[in-house]
C-alpha cells in the first residue's frame, strides 16, 4: 500500500505541477514485483501518459540501480512500518525528498541539511526546480545523509545500542 501511495502521488499530484521542460528531464525508475495486482495495474495506467517513467518490475541486484540514480522520491501521504526505503537511500548517500510522513520515526533529519522534507506537491516541486538550478546541493545532502547513517543507522552503532540495552534491561 505505501508504495502505491507514493507512486500515486508522485505520477498524480507532483508530475503535474511540475514544468515539461523539468519533467522531460526526469527518469522515473520503478522497481517492484506485483506484475498484475490491482494497484500495480492503476500505477501502469498511471504512468502511460509519460515516456520518462520506467516500470522495471523485480530487480534482484538494487545496488546498480541506487548507483545509477540522482535522487530518491518517497512520497507516501502516510506511514507504517520502517523507512527502509530512506535509511537503504542514506547508506548509498543517495539524497532523498520525502514527504514528513513517510520520514517520521528518522532519527537526526534536517530539511536541506540530509533530506529534503515537504508534503504539498509545490513545495516538492520548489525543491525540485532549485535542485536543477544548483545541483551541488544533492552532493552536500548526499554526505550529510551518509554522514547521519553511520552515526545514527550503520550496523555498528545499532550493534552497539542492542548490547547496551541487553546489558541494562535483560543480563
Amino acid at each position: 500500500m505505501i508504495p502505491y501511495s507514493s507512486l500515486k502521488f508522485i505520477l498524480t499530484k507532483l508530475f503535474k505541477n511540475l514544468p515539461n521542460e523539468i519533467i522531460d528531464k526526469i527518469q522515473l525508475l520503478i522497481a517492484g514485483n506485483n506484475p498484475d495486482a490491482p494497484y500495480s495495474n492503476k500505477i501502469k495506467n498511471l504512468a502511460k501518459k509519460y515516456n520518462n517513467v520506467h516500470i522495471l518490475g523485480y530487480v534482484e541486484d538494487l545496488n546498480p540501480l541506487f548507483s545509477s540514480c540522482d535522487l530518491q522520491i518517497v512520497g507516501s501521504q502516510f506511514s507504517t512500518g520502517i523507512r527502509t526505503r530512506i535509511i537503504e537511500s542514506f547508506v548509498r548517500g543517495l539524497p532523498v525528498i520525502s514527504t514528513y510522513s513517510a520520514a517520521r520515526g528518522i532519527h537526526g533529519l534536517e530539511h536541506k541539511k540530509n533530506i529534503y522534507l515537504a508534503d504539498k506537491p509545490d513545495h516538492i516541486k520548489n525543491i525540485i526546480e532549485s535542485i536543477f538550478m544548483d545541483r551541488n546541493q544533492l552532493e552536500i545532502i548526499s554526505k550529510n545523509s551518509r554522514l547521519l547513517y553511520e552515526k545514527e543507522y550503520s550496523r555498528k552503532i545499532q550493534t552497539e545500542r542492542l548490547k547496551n540495552y541487553i546489558f541494562k534491561y535483560i543480563i
